[in-house]
């Protein structure tokens, strides 16, 4: 399961990626991420894979909150 909690990403001041977002994906679903260009799609992944971390909120995936694994840990949650 993958959960976004109250999530936001911002770049700067002016520029947000994502906003509160609030998202929960369980095991065996297939997600389609669709959108406009800068909607905020390769973010989400970016931030599942911790390759950059939320500026609020948090990720949990089966449970286990992100920020507390390193990322080398990621692909064995």
């Amino acid at each position: 399961m993958i959960r976004f909690s109250n999530v936001t990403k911002a770049y700067s001041k002016d520029t947000v990626a994502l906003e509160r977002l609030n998202l929960e994906i369980d095991q065996g679903e297939f997600v389609f991420l669709v959108g406009a260009s800068g909607s905020g799609k390769s973010t989400m992944v970016r931030l599942i894979l911790k390759e950059m971390e939320p500026s609020a909120g948090a990720i949990f995936v089966n449970g286990t909150k992100l920020s507390s694994v390193p990322r080398r840990r990621i692909p064995q949650l």
